[in-house]
């Protein structure tokens, strides 16, 4: 959580293309790409973070949402093994209970 990023200036954008942008600072070979119709009533979040750990990224996009947690956890070795090396996860969650997430190294 304390990796350093540039700065972020991310729109209004919804909660899965902030989580596969995430997803693209933590692993680079995965390229971020918008999703093509997030749909007009899905909830949207957005952060303007200067440059910093991105800690300041994942608490931005939390108060923006509102209702929404991220979680890290470090893997144990069945689950590493089973996410092809990566020992980290990312998650997030909703209070109804939906979540979205992704290992890393």
């Amino acid at each position: 959580m304390c990796r350093l990023l540039g700065v972020v200036s991310a729109t209004p954008i919804t909660v899965a293309d902030a989580v596969n942008f995430q997803h693209s600072l933590l692993e680079p070979r995965f390229k971020y790409a918008p999703e093509r119709d997030g749909g007009a009533d899905v909830p949207r979040v957005s952060a303007d973070v200067p440059r910093g750990p991105l800690l300041l990224l994942l608490n931005a996009l939390a108060r923006s949402h509102g209702q929404l947690c991220w979680m890290y956890e470090e893997l144990n070795n069945r689950d590493t093994q089973f996410f092809g090396g990566r020992r980290h996860q990312l998650s997030w969650q909703a209070a109804s209970g939906e979540g979205l997430g992704f290992a890393f190294r």
